[in-house]
């Protein structure tokens, strides 16, 4: 480890210099520049804000020892609140869990982050898959779709993040065969304030799939995902998969979500004066 909690000097950093440092950050801090907070140390940034619940809620970067050291900083300060929920490179749960002065929970396991930086281009360059023959793929109400959204997620992907009766998520689709079975669903969601959003929670029936409806269904979503940024003044398109889905990632990928980052979720909390 580099140093010891007493030598490190986290300091507050401009906003705009954060969104320089890291291009992640620049995706997740999209809102009004009063509402975020951003610290730095080293090669780690971090920004956030304090939610309506008086938890800290932000999205760090750079080297893992570098977030470690600023994550411990800033709890030792009292400035992450009671508890934080921070979005931070891969492997800064394992670091943080070595101090005993950090109560640090695993929110969700590794996962990688994509997005096109121009989501007006990305957008253009999409081509929906004509899949009429065999299903219909429309906007859904959650609340009326809700039991049949779920029964999509428990058999495809019981591990989504976005679930219909979650606050966050902006709009859902489904896709519909022709004897009105809901085979697949994708959801647009903002996981935090002054997030871009985000496409979510991809699910496809193992008998339907291997039909592009999954590729229709991700491509919908996302040019709905682009038209909800423009309105924040950012056009871009995000989507997310845990690490070892490999089958989804390589489908983002294939429709050119070529950026990426490695990260997990911690809750922390805690933290004392030494």
């Amino acid at each position: 480890f580099r140093s010891g909690i007493n030598d490190v000097a986290a300091h507050l950093v401009p906003l705009e210099e954060v969104k320089t440092r890291s291009v992640f950050l620049n995706v997740c801090t999209t809102g009004p520049k009063d509402m975020f907070s951003a610290y730095g140390y080293e090669s780690a940034v971090l920004a956030g804000y304090v939610s309506e619940f008086g938890n800290y809620v932000g999205v760090g970067d750079g080297d893992v020892a570098d977030v470690t050291s600023l994550l411990r900083c800033l709890m030792s300060q009292r400035k992450l609140g009671v508890v934080a929920e921070i979005t931070v490179p891969a492997g800064v749960f394992n670091a943080m869990s070595e101090f005993s002065e950090c109560s640090v929970s695993l929110v969700l396991r590794p996962w990688i982050w994509l997005w096109h930086e121009d989501g007006a281009e990305c957008c253009e360059v999409l081509q929906e898959p004509d899949v009429s023959d065999y299903c219909d793929i429309s906007e859904i109400d959650p609340k009326k779709w809700c039991s049949d959204i779920e029964i999509v997620l428990r058999c495809a992907f019981p591990s989504a993040s976005v679930w219909p009766r979650d606050s966050n998520a902006l709009c859902w689709f489904g896709a519909f065969e022709r004897t009105g079975r809901m085979i697949s669903v994708v959801c647009v969601d903002s996981p935090w304030i002054g997030e871009c959003p985000r496409v979510a929670s991809l699910a496809v029936l193992p008998d339907a799939r291997g039909k592009r409806v999954g590729s229709a269904l991700l491509i919908r979503a996302a040019k709905a995902a682009e038209q909800l940024s423009g309105v924040s003044g950012r056009r871009v398109v995000e989507v997310s998969a845990y690490v070892e889905e490999g089958r989804v990632l390589s489908l983002y990928k294939r429709l050119g979500f070529q950026r990426g980052a490695y990260v997990e979720t911690i809750r922390v909390s805690g933290g004392s004066d030494v």
